[in-house]
């Protein structure tokens, strides 16, 4: 193999390496905001602080979180509701779709 080659060879192979950083960040970049539609989490965790720094009361700050959440979480609509201890003791942590459905976490 010619030195040439060779040189030509490692100069690439530093660039690549060089450049990886950039390369993986625009990569992660694309796929989480053009493919996925991801939100900026680190805005939008700014953003609910800022909103609940205004806030005064517990059902005002997670209506405020419901309505930021939503569409970071691609939904119609996020709502909260208060339940009972003996609801929570019953279903433990339930997470309700559209239409009433709910998935349970125990």
């Amino acid at each position: 193999m010619d030195p040439r080659q060779i040189g030509a060879l490692v100069t690439v192979w530093v660039a690549t390496a060089l450049l990886y950083p950039t390369l993986r960040r625009g990569a992660s970049w694309f796929v989480d905001v053009v493919v996925l539609h991801r939100p900026d989490y680190r805005s939008l965790r700014a953003t609910i602080a800022r909103r609940l720094q205004a806030s005064e009361s517990t059902p005002e700050v997670l209506s405020v979180v419901c309505e930021l959440l939503a569409p970071a979480l691609n939904a119609r609509s996020v709502v909260w509701h208060e339940s009972s201890a003996h609801e929570e003791e019953e279903l433990g942590s339930a997470v309700r779709a559209r239409g009433g459905t709910g998935h349970r976490r125990g």
